[in-house]
C-alpha cells in the first residue's frame, strides 16, 4: 500500500511539473511572438512612395518639402521606421532650401534610432545634420559641431558617397574658420573640393 502511495505522488508530481513546462512554454511562445510583431512593427519595410522622395530631393528639394509637408498627418499611422526616414528627409529638404527645419528637435532622436540600427548611410546624414544645426550657432567655444562632423565622417566611410563625404568636409572647414584654425581649415575645403567634384556635386563646388 505505501509503494502505490509513493507511486501515485509521483505521477501527480510529474503530472504537474509537465503542465507547469507546458505552460511556460506556452508563454515563452506567446512572448517571443509579441516580440516579433513589434520588431516588424517598428522595423517593417519603408514605404515605397517615401523612399522616392530621397531621389526628388537631390534635384528639386523645394518640390520635395511640398510632398513631404502634405504627408504629415500620414505620419501618425505610419511605423517608428518610417517616420524616423521621414524626419530625416525633412532635415535634408530644409538644408537644401536654407529653411529652418520644423522637426529640427527631432533630430536627437533620430540620431538615437539609427545608432541603435546601425544604417550607416542615415546616420551620417543625422550626424551632418546635427553638426550643422550647431554649425549655424557659430559659436567658438562649441566643438559640438566638430565632433558630428567626425562622426559623419567615420560613417561616410561605410557609405562611399563622394559628394556627401565633399559636404562633410564643408563642414569641418568652416567649423576651424570659426575656430580661427585657417590653416586647418583650408587644408579641409580642398579635401571637400575635391570630393565634390568626385561626386560631381556642383552646387558644392561653387
Amino acid at each position: 500500500m505505501l509503494h502505490f502511495v509513493e507511486f501515485f505522488i509521483y505521477l501527480y508530481d510529474t503530472y504537474n511539473k509537465s503542465k507547469l513546462s507546458r505552460m511556460r512554454n506556452t508563454y515563452l511562445l506567446l512572448y517571443l511572438l509579441l516580440v516579433v510583431i513589434c520588431l516588424y512593427a517598428c522595423h517593417k519595410p519603408i514605404p515605397e512612395y517615401i523612399s522616392h522622395i530621397e531621389n526628388i530631393i537631390e534635384k528639386n528639394p523645394d518640390s520635395a518639402l511640398i510632398i513631404l509637408d502634405s504627408l504629415e498627418e500620414q505620419m501618425q499611422k505610419e511605423s517608428l521606421s518610417t517616420r524616423m526616414y521621414y524626419n530625416l528627409l525633412v532635415t535634408e529638404a530644409c538644408d537644401k532650401c536654407d529653411i529652418p527645419n520644423p522637426y529640427d528637435s527631432l533630430l536627437t532622436d533620430v540620431i538615437q534610432y539609427y545608432e541603435k540600427r546601425k544604417e550607416s548611410d542615415k546616420l551620417m546624414k543625422a550626424y551632418y545634420f546635427m553638426g550643422q544645426r550647431h554649425l549655424e550657432l557659430k559659436a567658438e567655444d562649441d566643438p559640438a559641431a566638430l565632433l558630428y562632423s567626425f562622426r559623419a565622417l567615420e560613417q561616410s566611410v561605410k557609405v562611399e558617397d563622394d559628394a556627401f563625404t565633399g559636404r562633410i568636409y564643408n563642414q569641418i572647414g568652416k567649423s576651424f574658420v570659426y575656430m580661427n584654425l585657417f590653416k586647418e581649415a583650408i587644408r579641409e575645403l580642398q579635401i571637400a573640393y575635391s570630393y565634390s567634384l568626385a561626386g560631381n556635386d556642383k552646387r558644392a563646388c561653387i
